[in-house]
């Protein structure tokens, strides 16, 4: 089997591109918070995010729910990988 013959969806491991608020302890710290000041400073306006809703951003990066995953692999795609990783920042599961 060679590379081509896998069909695959690669999420970078991220369990938010199926479930943002999965994100949500990362969002408590300081750092992520001014990143939403900053990069998803349009993103967060957009969605008219109020104080505790920053994780929310996220939401755009992927179809939000295991189903629409399923939904984005269509027919061809095999695989998918997606599984949580430990942040040590937030000692966090995301």
């Amino acid at each position: 089997m060679e590379l081509k013959d896998v069909m695959a969806i690669d999420t970078m491991c991220r369990a938010f591109y199926a479930d943002p608020e999965i994100a949500k302890p990362m969002f408590e710290i300081s750092e992520v918070k001014e990143m939403v000041k900053g990069t998803f400073a349009g993103v967060a306006k957009r969605l008219g995010l109020k104080p505790g809703e920053e994780w929310k951003v996220l939401g755009m990066m992927g179809p939000g729910s295991v189903e629409g995953v399923v939904k984005e692999m269509g027919k061809g795609v095999h695989w998918a990988a997606i599984r949580k990783r430990y942040c040590g920042v937030t000692r966090a599961w995301v």
